[in-house]
């Protein structure tokens, strides 16, 4: 069960998130382009003529099956451990890990943590003020 405590604190968390972003392009996806990025490119044709888009999508990222969940990573070129992308809607629960995992480390600290495993979690995402 969540306190009302957390509760405020990441209500706090997406209004701040959302007034640094606003006017920025984000790189951080919202579940449904996530899922529609996945969608084009499970029904990519690998053979013959492409759309400068397709391109993009091919060249940025990969899909890693898991069972049966499609997971959006960046374009492995050994086999290194995936770095995902994750959805904006999963941004909050990512960075509130990252600050546990690092002992409630500041937000350089939290940065280095989540870029091992999250290609799109942001300075500015990782600045929202919440205190856990």
């Amino acid at each position: 069960m969540v306190n009302p405590t957390e509760l405020d604190l990441e209500a706090h968390f997406w209004e701040e998130l959302f007034q640094r972003s606003e006017g920025k392009k984000s790189v951080l996806l919202p579940k449904e382009q996530y899922n529609e990025i996945i969608s084009e490119l499970t029904a990519l044709d690998k053979s013959g003529k492409k759309m400068p888009h397709e391109y993009y999508l091919l060249k940025k990222y990969e899909i890693l099956r898991c069972g049966d969940v499609l997971k959006l990573i960046r374009i492995r070129t050994a086999n290194l451990d995936p770095i995902y992308f994750a959805t904006l809607e999963d941004t909050f629960d990512i960075i509130k890990r990252a600050h546990i995992a690092t002992g409630h480390g500041g937000r350089n600290k939290m940065v280095k943590e989540s870029s091992k495993k999250y290609a799109d979690i942001t300075h500015d995402a990782m600045s929202c003020k919440f205190a856990l």
